[in-house]
């Protein structure tokens, strides 16, 4: 499968079910065959450049050798809502996300972009990433309006900030089938 940033894969299309963004469930994948499948070594190469013992250190981030990736990043911040719940605010949000959303992201939370019964599967993805301290890959169909054929493959990789490791860098890559 052939997985590059398509940001061309949403134009026309209709509005966006409430539940589109968690529709399915993801599969996780074992994270040296997602590296494979996507062709991605090199870039997981940056980034473990930028990592001590998997976790990338923010202040050794450098996004200049993903200019050609931008519009497939993201970053998130981890935090607790006022009823204790985990959450995600994305701070950097790159183009092909949000067309896919097809709204700003940016200062959004994901339990206000998730909705639907997979959303608590979704977080926790997110949340063993963190706890877990090790990147993370998985996979599936965006459920979007006309644009059900088509894949992501997410690359997830935890952030240690000054104040603990509660960032997420998110790669979203997009195919068609």
């Amino acid at each position: 499968m052939d997985f590059t940033a398509l940001v061309e894969l949403a134009s026309g299309r209709e509005a966006v079910p409430s539940d589109a963004m968690s529709a399915n469930p993801p599969r996780s994948l074992p994270f040296n065959n997602a590296l494979d499948l996507a062709e991605f070594q090199s870039v997981h190469e940056i980034v473990t450049g930028m990592s001590d013992d998997g976790v990338v250190v923010w202040d050794k981030f450098d996004i200049a050798p993903f200019a050609a990736l931008m519009p497939s990043i993201a970053t998130l911040d981890h935090f607790k809502t006022d009823a204790g719940e985990d959450d995600y605010i994305y701070r950097f949000v790159g183009q092909n996300l949000e067309t896919i959303a097809k709204r700003s992201l940016r200062k959004t939370s994901l339990r206000e972009v998730l909705h639907g019964k997979n959303r608590d599967a979704i977080l926790q993805e997110y949340g063993a990433t963190l706890t877990g301290r090790v990147p993370r890959a998985s996979t599936g169909n965006v459920d979007i309006s006309d644009l059900v054929w088509v894949r992501y493959l997410r690359f997830l990789y935890p952030v240690r900030t000054k104040t603990g490791v509660d960032r997420l860098l998110l790669f979203m890559l997009f195919a068609a089938p």
